[in-house]
């Protein structure tokens, strides 16, 4: 990510993460480029505080938006086997 900001890829980054291992990054960003915004997109019930301290303009994928945007059930790939999702990913499991 650093070195696509070099280049000046991207004006905006979105990392979808709650795992606070990613602070020195966000710091290290935010301090060299500060003309680029960063957020965090926090997967549901995983929310980093420091993270959002750090990018504050960072939010939580909502429990419902994980249901709305899931792939189907089984999706045949290239090589022609399927993947199936786990059953607690299935629409309607109570996954706190």
């Amino acid at each position: 990510m650093l070195s696509l900001a070099q280049r000046d890829a991207f004006d905006v980054a979105v990392l979808v993460t709650g795992d606070s291992d990613f602070s020195p990054l966000a710091r290290t960003f935010k301090q060299d480029f500060p003309d680029k915004e960063l957020s965090f997109a926090f997967p549901f019930a995983r929310i980093s505080k420091e993270l959002k301290q750090i990018c504050p303009n960072s939010f939580t994928i909502s429990k419902e938006a994980y249901a709305k945007h899931q792939f189907p059930g089984r999706v045949k790939l290239p090589s022609k086997k399927f993947v199936a999702i786990p059953e607690e990913w299935k629409p309607g499991n109570n996954r706190q």
